[in-house]
């Protein structure tokens, strides 16, 4: 990721974030790339519930509020696809406007 950054790339689109790299993902959005696509394999119990996920998984020494708080100003929307008999399908899609595990600050643009 941060080689890649040293290129000055145009658009960013990251295949997967499963791990510690996360944080380097919030890192490299935070650098004004308009446009970046993200394709998560995060594994989390709801659709809402993996924007905690990627912040848990994020393992850096920082409060979890402030990362909390960095995801809400970084990501606006979350696409869910799932697959279900051998076919992919667009489930949902949230309009993300701040974000606080506590609080919905969510809203439901698509819901299949």
């Amino acid at each position: 990721m941060k080689a890649t950054l040293r290129h000055r790339p145009d658009r960013l689109i990251i295949g997967e974030v499963r791990g510690g790299e996360a944080f380097d993902l919030l890192d490299a959005l935070n650098t004004g790339h308009s446009g970046s696509i993200l394709r998560s394999t995060l594994i989390a119990r709801t659709r809402r519930s993996r924007l905690a996920s990627l912040a848990l998984r994020a393992d850096v020494d920082l409060p979890y509020r402030a990362i909390q708080s960095e995801i809400g100003d970084l990501v606006n929307l979350v696409v869910h696809i799932e697959r279900r008999e051998g076919r992919r399908f667009v489930s949902q899609v949230l309009s993300i406007h701040g974000y606080d595990a506590d609080s919905n600050q969510y809203i439901t643009i698509y819901q299949n």
